[in-house]
């Protein structure tokens, strides 16, 4: 794999009025350059969220992302720096590229928690004892339990679009509905039948990112 694959994604969004936007946690970190009206342009690299939480976007904002892949470190100084004199035109994948590393032994252990029903069977199929794969995602400053949540929630979040609630959370490994829903809550900010009715947290959801 080679550093290019750093990045999984770029996008770009201008807001057409002003708003009260809901971000949902992807597992994933971004570089965001964020040019607003009268302001001075800046860079930011995202947290990994553990939570849904609100942003202000105003109208005519810009924004311009690159988001990185999971399993992916970065050195968040150095490459604010590295950015910090460019707008988007300059030449941010190399900046990217330099100040962030793909860890081929987080890349698999990630693979393995997110086609998993359980942290030990995710081990087994690794090769790996639990304890032995907690410290592999020690380097991503989040437990395998955490990715497992994340995991499960955003495939059965795109599950319960067209399929029966208490069936989709059986499905997905919740010991049942309820669970489900308090976990939908915890990383969307609605229940399932509320997400439903919200484009913008499905959009989200289509969009590249942690399963």
């Amino acid at each position: 794999m080679t550093k290019q694959d750093n990045i999984l994604e770029e996008w770009e969004f201008t807001a057409q009025c002003d708003s009260f936007s809901i971000v949902i946690p992807d597992g994933c970190r971004d570089l965001i350059f964020w040019a607003a009206a009268g302001k001075k342009p800046f860079w930011q690299v995202t947290s990994l969220d553990n939570a849904a939480y609100f942003v202000n976007i105003n109208a005519g904002d810009y924004l311009k992302g690159f988001r990185l892949r999971p399993e992916v470190s970065v050195d968040i100084g150095r490459l604010l720096n590295a950015v910090n004199p460019l707008n988007t035109q300059g030449d941010i994948t190399d900046r990217i590229n330099e100040f962030t590393n793909l860890s081929q032994d987080v890349e698999e252990a990630l693979e393995s928690i997110a086609t998993s029903p359980t942290i030990n069977i995710a081990a087994t199929q690794l090769g790996v004892s639990p304890r032995q794969l907690q410290r592999i995602c020690a380097k991503t400053r989040r437990t395998p339990a955490a990715w497992l949540s994340i995991a499960r929630a955003r495939k059965a979040a795109r599950a319960v679009l067209s399929g029966d609630l208490a069936q989709t959370a059986q499905d997905s490994g919740y010991a049942d509905q309820a669970h489900m829903c308090r976990e939908f809550n915890r990383w969307f900010g609605v229940s399932p039948l509320k997400l439903r009715t919200r484009p913008d947290i499905l959009a989200q959801l289509n969009s590249k990112g942690y399963c």
